[in-house]
């Protein structure tokens, strides 16, 4: 049976997915002058896809009979995935990256993202010490 901890893991998962995918695509489209400017571009686009394939095969998962037992694995990975989610974010934030003004919302839904990410894996965690 699926605990309701791997249900929101997974959605928050394909959430988070989308996100990434988004801020790859927002990247790709900014139009920077630089080539240095440029490539960074590139390299946080490729870092946020890797991330949001990584998400999706974690979330889907999280929900398999694989997960079994390892719910202290997939909520250590959502915690993780909660404080990349957070740093990629506040970098977004800050200007580090050249796509602030189209993204605002994508950029303020990975830190939303982020907390839940962290709460949910502290939650599969915790029912996972609670059934030993």
């Amino acid at each position: 049976m699926i605990s309701r901890n791997s249900s929101i893991g997974l959605i928050l998962s394909v959430v988070g997915a989308l996100l990434d995918f988004t801020s790859a695509t927002l990247l790709f489209q900014t139009d920077s002058g630089m080539s240095s400017s440029m490539n960074s571009n590139v390299f946080w686009s490729l870092i946020l896809i890797i991330l949001g394939i990584i998400l999706l095969i974690t979330g889907f998962l999280g929900v398999t009979s694989y997960s079994m037992g390892k719910m202290n694995v997939f909520g250590g990975l959502m915690i993780l995935y909660g404080i990349v989610m957070l740093f990629i974010g506040s970098i977004m934030v800050v200007g580090m990256v050249d796509m602030i003004q189209e993204a605002v919302l994508v950029n303020y839904g990975m830190f939303i993202v982020g907390f839940a990410m962290i709460i949910n894996g502290l939650m599969m965690a915790v029912s996972q010490r609670k059934e030993m």
